[in-house]
């Protein structure tokens, strides 16, 4: 007779799921979880859960799929300040032009209306696509703005500065 418990899979177990495939890149394995939660009512993805698939495109370099969920994520969750970190990172590492750095820049005037104060891990996400993209003009609006909210600037953020101006 088995006497262990029957673990039951819901949106906790599912999303934990997903975090775990994120830190191994199992992309697809995270995706089936993905569909298997849409239908399962007991299993209903969150917030929490599409943060975790946001950051399973992000480190497998999924940047289509990652657009298209955030996009589908907005229609039933507001996004939080992870959500809007990990989108900045997709665009400004990921992205393909200075478009998609204008794109994660563009971020902070959602970010307003839902009244989120973007933090250092945004910004330096929209300055590490500045580097990459050669972009010392968007960088300079990214200062100022962190300026003007009188956001601390950390050595991280002066270190990503300055490899932006050299």
């Amino acid at each position: 007779m088995n006497n262990e418990p029957k673990i039951t899979a819901n949106t906790i177990i599912c999303t934990m799921a997903i975090k775990a495939c994120a830190k191994l890149g199992y992309f697809e394995k995270a995706m089936k979880i993905y569909v298997y939660m849409g239908n399962n009512p007991k299993a209903q993805p969150n917030k929490f859960t599409y943060n975790a698939l946001l950051d399973c495109c992000y480190k497998c370099n999924e940047v289509d799929t990652a657009i298209s969920l955030y996009s589908k994520m907005k229609k039933s969750f507001e996004p939080d300040i992870i959500t809007y970190s990990i989108v900045a990172n997709i665009y400004s590492s990921q992205g393909n032009s200075t478009a998609d750095l204008n794109k994660a820049f563009a971020l902070i005037e959602e970010m307003k209306t839902q009244s989120i104060i973007p933090d250092e891990i945004f910004f330096n996400s929209i300055l590490e696509g500045c580097f990459k993209f050669k972009q010392p003009e968007v960088a300079l609006r990214v200062y100022n703005y962190m300026q003007s909210i009188q956001l601390p600037l950390s050595n991280t953020t002066y270190s990503i500065l300055s490899k932006i101006y050299t």
